[in-house]
């Protein structure tokens, strides 16, 4: 019977057959598309995998003390995620009058396309933002298993 240490070395087999065929489609020889969306899959599964045993995974390590340890040739360290820091409410103003003023300047862009400008309550001439095309790329949305 396979016991569960055994399970997890074959991650080893999968990351080295991953790598075998990643340089099939650098080289030409398989179609990228379809590898893409396999590993989009698996990148999926891993994360919803890690995030179910993140705060086993914390405890567990936790027990090893302070600083960085080895384990399977990989290091890991428990450490404290940042903290929050709540602001006065002048902050909050300050965030909304830049949200708006961002609104504005968005839909200064848009409208200089026609000719036309934006004026704010104060009666100022809002300038255009400046908008940059953002580079290409692939969405992919994998159906949740009911």
């Amino acid at each position: 019977m396979e016991t569960s240490l055994q399970k997890i070395k074959q991650f080893d087999e999968k990351s080295n057959q991953i790598t075998e065929i990643i340089n099939e489609v650098m080289t030409g020889n398989i179609e990228p598309l379809p590898v893409y969306l396999y590993l989009k899959k698996i990148e999926k599964t891993v994360k919803d995998s890690l995030s179910l045993i993140q705060d086993a995974t914390v405890e567990q390590g936790a027990r090893f003390g302070q600083g960085e340890h080895l384990q399977d040739s990989v290091y890991f360290q428990i450490k404290s995620a940042p903290g929050k820091y709540v602001y006065s409410e002048w902050v909050a103003e300050a965030e909304n009058e830049f949200k708006r003023r961002k609104e504005l300047e968005q839909q200064a862009f848009k409208l200089s396309k026609h000719g036309q400008t934006v004026v704010n309550e104060d009666g100022e001439i809002v300038g255009p933002a400046h908008y940059y095309d953002g580079k290409q790329t692939i969405a992919v949305t994998i159906p949740k298993i009911k």
